[in-house]
């Protein structure tokens, strides 16, 4: 059997490659359908979209101006960073694909078993940030 370091590592990186190949097709980057998607539940600031992402963060993207600086050129999103009609339809298109994505990860789970899956990831998480 495996270690469970194996199958996290494994698992994200095949859902990166996966989503990156779904976003391609629609020629938006992960870190652009995140900012879409944050920005479909209201209009805010950089520093609030920063703080939302913060996960994704890092040393080489301490920020995602330039991300929210390309949507803004697209047309999908407007200053004082909300999104544009334009941006809606984008974001709700890829939002469908995006949840068939979703559905397809989890197939053949029941609800109780991801539930149980969920449950268990977020043990272990807290059990190791407590080390």
């Amino acid at each position: 059997m495996k270690p469970l370091g194996y199958w996290l590592k494994r698992i994200d990186g095949q859902l990166e490659a996966a989503i990156d190949h779904l976003l391609a097709e629609e020629a938006v980057s992960r870190r652009q359908w995140q900012i879409l998607n944050t920005l479909a539940t209201g209009p805010r600031s950089l520093q609030e979209i920063d703080e939302a992402l913060a996960p994704f963060r890092d040393s080489d993207s301490p920020t995602f101006q330039p991300a929210v600086a390309e949507l803004v050129s697209r047309g999908w999103v407007q200053s004082g960073y909300a999104l544009t009609g334009q941006g809606r339809l984008a974001h709700q298109q890829i939002a469908a694909k995006v949840h068939t994505f979703r559905e397809k990860t989890i197939e053949g789970l029941s609800e109780k078993d991801y539930a149980t899956l969920v449950g268990l990831l977020e043990r272990v998480s807290a059990n190791v940030a407590a080390l």
